[in-house]
Parts: C-alpha cells; sequence; structure tokens
C-alpha cells in the first residue's frame, strides 16, 4: 500500500507517530468524528466501539496498512500508540532507536533480561491471536 511505502523511507522514530496518524485517520472515518478529538493516548474502550465498529476498524487497518489485527487484540491495547506498536512488529518495521550505549556489566545483564522478556510477550501475543 502506499502508506506501507511512506512508513519504509521515513526514519526508524518517526515510523510510531506516523502509524498512530493513520490509525487516528481510520477511527476519525470510522466513528465519524474529528480527528482533533483523537490522539496517541486515546484508549479504544473508551470510545465506545462495538463488535460491528471493531469490525470496520479491522478491515479499514487491513486495507491501509496491509496487516491484520484481531479484534480481541486491538480492544486489549491500552490505547492507539499501543496498537500501533503491534502493527509495527506484525510488519517487522523497527520503530526504536537501537542506538549502541556504553553499559557497564550489570546495565548490559538488566537490558538483556528486559529484552528476552519484551520477546517472550510479543511471542504470547502472537499466540493468543492465534487462538
Amino acid at each position: 500500500t502506499e502508506v506501507l511505502r511512506q512508513l519504509s523511507v521515513l526514519p526508524v522514530e518517526e515510523r510510531l507517530p506516523f502509524v498512530v496518524t493513520n490509525l487516528i485517520k481510520i477511527l476519525s472515518k470510522t466513528l465519524q468524528i474529528s480527528e482533533d478529538s483523537l490522539d496517541g493516548n486515546s484508549k479504544l474502550t473508551e470510545l465506545g466501539i462495538d463488535s460491528l465498529v471493531g469490525v470496520e476498524l479491522q478491515i479499514a487497518i487491513s486495507n491501509t496498512l496491509g496487516c491484520e489485527i484481531s479484534l480481541l487484540l486491538l480492544m486489549k491495547e491500552e490505547n492507539l500508540q499501543d496498537v500501533a506498536k503491534v502493527l509495527l512488529r506484525k510488519l517487522k518495521v523497527p520503530f526504536e532507536s537501537t542506538e549502541s550505549l556504553t553499559l557497564d556489566s550489570d546495565d548490559n545483564d538488566k537490558m538483556i533480561e528486559h529484552s528476552k522478556e519484551t520477546k517472550q510477550d510479543t511471542i504470547n501475543k502472537d499466540d493468543m491471536e492465534l487462538n
């Protein structure tokens, strides 16, 4: 899709805000509300989304971003920014800076452990989506 093409040429740090902006546009159109009333912290559960509107959102996200997301996962995420992160991970598009840092060994061990936990969380989320 055109959105994916645009996403692929953006610097890494601009990708998450770009997807959030596209989600806001999709939500605004689907719910027929102003884009100004939404932001990355908007919670889908507080917008009065029922299953029918949820399916419309799924279709719009798939058509716009070329990525499918289950209704359960869509509604489970805390806010639009979290939904955007899930979509970027599913698209396998890097969105966080992975700059090299000079760390002492304790900090390095903590980062490695956090990375393992994050990876396991992602695997668990994907497994939930398959069920």
